[in-house]
């Protein structure tokens, strides 16, 4: 059986949080140095040539296009009940509370746009954030904690099921997202990126966060 106790760190400087019985180191210049390594590796590998992306692949474009709009409203058309439904389960529990929950996200090429989601957390879950950072259990500049204070009843439920992302069916639409593609970061945490994390604002943020 392992002793966490041993293995904690005895600074401030590099910190430990344990998930699924095992001990994610969290220090930040590990992290900064590794993000150098890998931009580095990736220059080499590159060249000082342009990249050859997927901007001249107009066939590809149209046609992965086509199918975000097609699929996007497809969705909101057949589950429009659906919708409805979680809605009224939202307003149930918190009557005074927004049913969904807007927020700026960086797209493609460093564009900012507003997604939406059915809302899942307290209503001043932006303002709590700055008490619990010390428990994130991911490193980079996202924040992910599996027993969150800030959601809420329903949205437990809805995170469970992956409900609560129904709405960026809309984004889709509008094509500020894809269907594929990686997850939406916030404006905060682009401003961290190293040359390395960058190459995602190279192609549309995705439904699939991959």
């Amino acid at each position: 059986m392992v002793d966490f106790e041993s293995i904690a760190p005895k600074n401030a400087a590099a910190r430990n949080t344990v998930r699924s019985g095992a001990a994610c180191d969290l220090d930040a210049q590990e992290r900064r140095r590794q993000g150098v390594e890998r931009a580095g590796r990736l220059r080499e590998e590159l060249g000082e040539g342009p990249v050859a992306g997927i901007e001249g692949r107009l066939a590809y474009r149209f046609a992965k296009r086509a199918f975000d709009v097609a699929f996007s409203a497809a969705v909101l058309v057949a589950f429009c009940w659906l919708f409805a439904i979680i809605a009224a389960l939202i307003k149930a529990d918190d009557p005074k509370a927004p049913v969904l929950f807007k927020q700026r996200r960086v797209g493609k090429g460093g564009e900012t746009f507003q997604m939406y989601k059915f809302r899942s957390m307290c209503v001043d879950a932006e303002e709590r954030l700055a008490e619990l950072r010390e428990l994130n259990e991911k490193t980079g500049p996202v924040f992910k904690m599996a027993e969150d204070p800030r959601v809420t009843r329903v949205g437990r439920w809805l995170r469970r099921l992956s409900l609560d992302e129904l709405p960026q069916f809309i984004n889709v639409l509008a094509g500020d997202m894809s269907t594929v593609g990686p997850r939406p970061a916030l404006p905060a945490e682009v401003a961290t990126y190293n040359d390395y994390q960058r190459q995602r604002l190279l192609v549309k943020p995705g439904l699939t966060c991959y």
